[in-house]
């Protein structure tokens, strides 16, 4: 009854729909080959083919979802240069170079593919005296490389013989009867069936070339025939067994096997470290600190001085459980660095001191791991990649199982790593958890909402979470200030002069620690943003050294406070006397607001050496436009034509159409005014065009009048020799004058010559 429960259910399984599985795609360089591996759901059919541009990976019988967002983070695009997917169950590689390429499967589910760099012709090989195979066309399981003929013929000649149980060459482990030693056809058919299966996979490694196999059986059995192996008299053979128990190793799989021991990134292998290399919890004992420590130190080194491994290993996994970074590490230092779990263990000290660890970490790429190991990968970064979120689960249970101190030292680390990658709802989780289960200072839970709601464009919140720890005097106050003073002056907020005076304080605190660049920086701009521009000068001469690097953009910094905020003299003082630096060191929009500040004030020559430099985006486009102002100040109009050449937009018509005035082209300046807006400025021009028909149908009837009598008689009463024709004329003439007359009365009555004048 419970095998037919079994097979119902084995049936109702397969009769559900089948959906795309993840299969995460790693990758890694070597010498001479480059490796992709493929963590597939479980054992598939797969093919892999030639392309004229490198490769195919076939799964023909899945629904698959590759994910290849980080294949090129590990390798160089030398080997393989493009990936694609496609139809969700194939992969098209695309070469740089001729490469040997070959795939096979390392356990049940990691199928590796190797793209190797070109290996020697036949006749290269012989030229030095060795023999190889021909390399075939292979498709189907694999792509073979030239190796070594004798192994494929003596499986060939294998193949071949009669089956006969107990004879050499053929494994069996399951009893056959001692009378029945006639050959077995569906038995002989399913072993050289499993067989040549194996020997596909050798193949794959490089192990062996099919062609001398092939060709043999091809020889054995003609094309179009079916082969039958059974002597022509033998009687019907019994039912088979269900599979000859048949297994074929190869070299590799121990290489590959020992490669992954000694890996060092995800990219060569798709496994997870071991668990008990992360379950920190159970390095300690129920007993006091000390009394451990010492029982493990007593027995450290041997009488002649040696270091146990053992001791020296559980003394530094007791220091890493309490939080000694430092300390662990100075113990591992005298432990085979080669060691995985020494790796390991080094790793994790190093986070607990310095919050990430190198690029080339053991711990990178175990984000996909249930265990802890997901966990510190994620603190080996200072960014996490994407990954992280989908560990959120792993990272949360083995943040929970952390020592008490340990939990509270990791998390608000954990959770600023996981805000700069943009995982805010995973950090949002790993704070609330901490809190609940290590009872965070308040500071550092404050500081930590301050990051939330600066992932959510919540300044000011955040502004006022930071300024509470600033002035609690905690541990992380220092750190707070400086990022409180670094949001004020990204939102041009002022600083309060007391808050400057607090960054002081934790400048002289900090000035040989760890903090040292950052409160000196916070120091200097919080002076600056708080208006004490000749105290932010001097500090900044005098703090030079422990800006180190940074001192160039702290000046630049400077330099758009003075721009916008300071007084003209204080302005122009500090411009001129070189405090702001270079100006090519300058920001291009700093830059822009200082050399803005110089024409404001009438210094156009400095505005113009401040803009010498070029500029990218929407800063270069400014730039344009103040070089265009700046050529207009000095009455240079083809310049500032020449400095808005491809500019768009009402700011550039409307410099353009001043640069047109300035150059005497009012006709071409009216037009680009009225395109602009500007009828006011568009009127001015008419005038100055002499453009009267364009201005008799103003509104201002004063205006209009004047622009009518200034148009002239009609041309029917302008011509003519005859006597009535002349007095028809000078009587026009007369006429206009009266009407020219009392039109420009009204408009200096209207007082409008004053106003024109000066337009």
């Amino acid at each position: 009854m419970r095998r037919v429960l079994a097979w119902a259910f084995a049936a109702i399984l397969l009769a559900q729909p089948s959906w795309p599985q993840q299969v995460p795609v790693r990758s890694g360089d070597h010498a001479d080959f480059t490796r992709l591996t493929f963590a597939l759901p479980r054992t598939l059919e797969w093919e892999l083919t030639r392309t004229p541009q490198g490769a195919r990976l076939v799964f023909p019988a899945a629904a698959l979802e590759f994910d290849t967002t980080a294949v090129f983070d590990r390798i160089a695009r030398t080997r393989l240069i493009g990936l694609k997917t496609a139809a969700g169950n194939t992969v098209n590689l695309r070469f740089g170079c001729a490469c040997d390429v070959n795939a096979f499967w390392h356990d049940e589910r990691l199928l590796v593919l190797d793209i190797r760099d070109p290996v020697e012709t036949a006749q290269q090989s012989q030229d030095r005296g060795t023999r190889t195979a021909p390399m075939p066309d292979a498709t189907g399981p694999g792509t073979a490389s030239d190796v070594p003929s004798f192994a494929g013929a003596l499986a060939a000649r294998a193949l071949s013989l009669p089956y006969r149980a107990g004879e050499a060459g053929v494994a069996s482990a399951d009893p056959v009867p001692p009378e029945r030693t006639e050959q077995d056809p569906a038995l002989l058919d399913q072993t050289r069936a499993k067989l040549l299966r194996q020997l596909g996979r050798a193949t794959n490694q490089g192990l062996l070339s099919m062609e001398v196999a092939a060709n043999h059986l091809a020889a054995k059995e003609p094309a179009g025939e079916e082969s039958d192996v059974s002597p022509p008299d033998s009687k019907p053979p019994n039912p088979p067994r269900p599979q000859a128990n048949v297994k074929v190793s190869t070299a590799i799989d121990r290489a590959f096997v020992e490669a992954l021991r000694r890996a060092d990134s995800d990219a060569v292998a798709a496994t997870c470290l071991p668990a008990k290399f992360f379950d920190v919890r159970s390095w300690a004992k129920d007993e006091p600190f000390t009394a451990q420590v010492g029982h493990l130190r007593a027995k450290l080194t041997d009488s002649a001085d040696r270091v146990r491994p053992a001791q020296a290993l559980a003394l530094a996994k007791l220091y890493i459980h309490h939080g000694f970074g430092t300390e662990a590490r100075e113990i591992l230092s005298m432990l085979d660095g080669a060691d995985r779990e020494v790796r390991v263990l080094r790793a994790i000290a190093r986070i607990i001191d310095h919050g990430q660890v190198g690029g080339d970490s053991i711990l990178r790429g175990q984000l996909h791991c249930e265990s802890a190991a997901a966990l510190w990968s994620v603190l080996s970064y200072r960014e996490p990649p994407g990954e992280a979120q989908a560990a959120s689960d792993a990272v949360l249970r083995s943040l929970r199982a952390l020592p008490r101190a340990l939990r509270a030292h990791l998390a608000p680390r954990l959770a600023r790593n996981l805000l700069a990658g943009g995982h805010r709802d995973l950090a949002e989780k790993i704070l609330s958890a901490a809190n609940r289960t290590a009872s965070l200072p308040e500071t550092e839970t404050r500081a930590l909402k301050a990051e939330l709601a600066l992932a959510e464009g919540e300044t000011e919140d955040a502004a006022r979470q930071l300024r509470a720890v600033a002035e609690a005097g905690a541990a992380n106050s220092a750190r707070a200030l400086a990022r409180l003073v670094e949001i004020q002056i990204a939102e041009r907020r002022p600083i309060p002069r007391d808050l400057a005076e607090l960054a002081g304080a934790y400048a002289l605190e900090n000035r040989d620690g760890r903090l040292s660049a950052d409160t000196a920086r916070a120091y200097v701009l919080a002076l600056a943003a708080s208006g004490q521009f000749d105290r932010a000068f001097a500090t900044a001469d005098r703090m030079n050294e422990r800006l180190g690097t940074a001192s160039g953009d702290v000046r630049g910094t400077m330099a758009g406070l003075l721009a916008d905020d300071a007084d003209d003299i204080t302005f122009l003082r500090h411009v001129f006397a070189g405090s702001v630096g270079r100006p090519a060191d300058l920001d291009d929009k700093i830059g822009n607001r200082v050399a803005a500040r110089l024409l404001k004030a009438g210094f156009t020559e400095r505005a113009s050496r401040v803009l010498a430099g070029g500029a990218e985006a929407d800063a270069g486009r400014a730039r344009r436009l103040l070089r265009a102002e700046i050529a207009l100040a000095q009455d240079l109009p083809r310049q500032a034509l020449a400095d808005l050449l491809g500019l768009v937009g009402r700011d550039a018509n409307l410099l353009r159409a001043q640069a047109r005035s300035l150059a005497g082209d009012h006709a071409a300046a009216r037009e680009l005014f009225e395109a602009s807006g500007d009828s006011d400025r568009a009127r001015r021009e008419a005038w100055l065009a002499g453009e009267w028909r364009a201005l008799s149908d103003t509104e201002d009837p004063a205006r209009a009048s004047l622009a009518t009598a200034l148009q002239g008689p009609a041309p029917d009463t302008a011509t003519g020799t005859a006597p009535e024709k002349v007095l028809a004329r000078n009587r026009a003439l007369l006429e206009q004058s009266d009407a020219l007359d009392a039109a420009l009365s009204k408009f200096l009555e209207a007082g409008i010559t004053r106003g024109e004048a000066t337009q």
